[in-house]
């Protein structure tokens, strides 16, 4: 039982750490200065999983938190992970 309790406790997490990740990079915020540096000089496609997108960011900074903090379980939960932390980004986005 402490499997699923453990999986929703970092989903949680993970989709709060993406929340706050996109949000700080805004123009504006604690890191809207590098935010905009990186915009006016990298390509969007590279920027949307590291900052630009809510919904992308779920792969990269969905495998860094199963990483984190879910290291031991099986490796196919890490897509299951991916794909949760996406479904309850949405959720919440309430779109």
């Amino acid at each position: 039982m402490t499997y699923y309790i453990d999986f929703v406790a970092a989903l949680f997490i993970a989709v709060a750490w993406i929340w706050g990740f996109e949000f700080t990079f805004q123009s504006g915020e604690i890191f809207g200065g590098i935010g905009d540096w990186l915009r006016a000089r990298v390509n969007e496609w590279y920027l949307k999983p590291l900052f630009e997108c809510k919904y992308c960011m779920a792969s990269v900074h969905g495998t860094l938190m199963f990483v984190v903090l879910l290291w031991g379980y099986p490796w196919y939960m890490w897509i299951v992970f991916c794909f949760c932390c996406c479904g309850a980004t949405a959720i919440f986005d309430q779109k």
